[in-house]
């Protein structure tokens, strides 16, 4: 285990246990009252940071073991289910397994944006191949 701080390791266990960065960076610094723009900023930071990186990685891989969970797998299974959704004509369901196909495998890449007055936007950044 890294050497983390007491609230390094909390904002750690609540990534880990899916809660999303800017509620875990909130969280684990609970006392303190920031804009949503700093929160995100800061959840940003702190999942920039190899240890917490790491810590965060630690504490998945028992629970990504024990699913037997892969890429591979994961990308095949929503294949398969992409497929399954065009045979049956539901073109939408095709669609957005397909699209989580391409954020799995790190094609598209949300960023989360939080304005001035906690307006969350999103952004979709593609990338290509060339």
């Amino acid at each position: 285990m890294t050497n983390l701080t007491p609230k390094q390791e909390a904002f750690s266990l609540a990534v880990a246990s899916g809660t999303h960065q800017n509620e875990a960076y909130k969280q684990a610094y609970a006392e303190q009252k920031n804009t949503a723009k700093t929160i995100g900023e800061k959840a940003s930071t702190f999942m920039a940071n190899p240890k917490i990186k790491a810590r965060i990685a630690e504490l998945r891989a028992p629970v990504i073991e024990k699913m037997g969970l892969t890429l591979e797998a994961h990308l095949g299974e929503l294949e398969r289910l992409a497929k399954l959704a065009e045979a049956n004509d539901n073109i939408s369901a095709a669609i957005k397994a397909q699209e989580l196909r391409g954020k799995a495998s790190g094609l598209y890449v949300e960023k989360l944006d939080a304005n001035v007055n906690g307006n969350l936007t999103v952004e979709i950044v593609r990338f290509s191949d060339k």
